[in-house]
């Protein structure tokens, strides 16, 4: 994304066909939140790794010890789990909405070119 001129409401981005789009503060808005979205996945995806180590490892060097890990552990896990899951449900809602957003302002777009190549 690059702002566009002095407004820091408007920003524009190279979309696929190769054209540049003014986008609204609302969809920078919903394409900053996605990125924030992915920073916390990330962030908790390795948190259920680490702990997917630590099990690996107590695992390998003894397994009846395994069966013997707290309790809180687990709950722990589990926890971690049901955060990645909420933040992918949110993700795919806001990707959609993003989608939506974008497909609306192509058509704006569009109709804005038709017209514009029917005046000359």
């Amino acid at each position: 994304l690059a702002e566009k001129g002095s407004s820091i409401h408007e920003f524009e981005v190279l979309i696929s066909i190769g054209r540049m789009v003014t986008l609204s503060q609302p969809v920078v808005q919903q394409v900053e939140e996605l990125e924030k979205l992915r920073r916390d996945q990330d962030a908790v995806l390795r948190k259920i790794n680490k702990i997917h180590l630590k099990l690996s490892e107590t695992l390998q060097e003894d397994p009846k010890r395994a069966e013997k890990l707290p309790e809180k552990l687990w709950a722990k896990l589990k926890s971690f789990y049901d955060e990645a899951c909420t933040l992918a449900e949110a993700e795919e809602r806001l990707a959609g909405q993003c989608i939506r957003s974008l497909d609306a302002r192509a058509a704006i777009e569009s109709q804005r070119s038709s017209s514009g190549s029917r005046m000359k």
